[in-house]
């Protein structure tokens, strides 16, 4: 454990893991304001922790993996209402950071992103905004996926 620990709790993502919405690869980007170098480790749930430094002029680039297994994807048909212990990130640094973690889907085409700031989003209110995201599977049948906001509280 870090001296002085900014905590971000990082959740994992849902995806149907099949065609263009199978993920590819997949980072974490940890990144800080501080241009000196800030001591980072990331607690993959269910793994084994991994220590690093991140500043401004040089984020941290962390490779997690490829596919449906990896901590940071659940896939839409392990849904059951259980809970996860082996899925998600705690990432613990010595000073302010924010992680972003992007991924790539079927073929390299689509891409997407998630950040969460953990403790230095503090407030009352929140705004999320998502794009309307329609599609259709094989055959034309119509679909829509769905956005999310998570949020989580934290004890004063």
């Amino acid at each position: 454990m870090l001296n002085t620990v900014k905590v971000i709790i990082f959740p994992p993502i849902t995806t149907t893991g099949n065609g263009s919405a199978n993920p590819l690869d997949q980072y974490l980007y940890i990144s800080t304001p501080s241009e000196t170098p800030v001591n980072v480790i990331i607690k993959p749930m269910g793994g084994a922790e991994i220590s690093g430094t991140a500043s401004n002029s040089d984020p941290w680039e962390y490779y997690i993996g490829s596919g449906i297994n990896t901590n940071l994807i659940i896939t839409a048909g392990s849904l059951d209402g259980s809970p996860f212990d082996n899925k998600g990130f705690i990432i613990e640094s010595e000073d302010l950071t924010y992680v972003s973690a992007r991924l790539f889907a079927g073929s390299y085409y689509q891409a997407g992103s998630v950040v969460s700031k953990g403790t230095a989003a503090l407030g009352t209110e929140f705004r999320a905004g998502t794009f309307e995201n329609e599609g259709n599977l094989t055959g034309g049948t119509p679909f829509k996926l769905f956005e999310f906001c998570f949020c989580i509280s934290y004890p004063r």
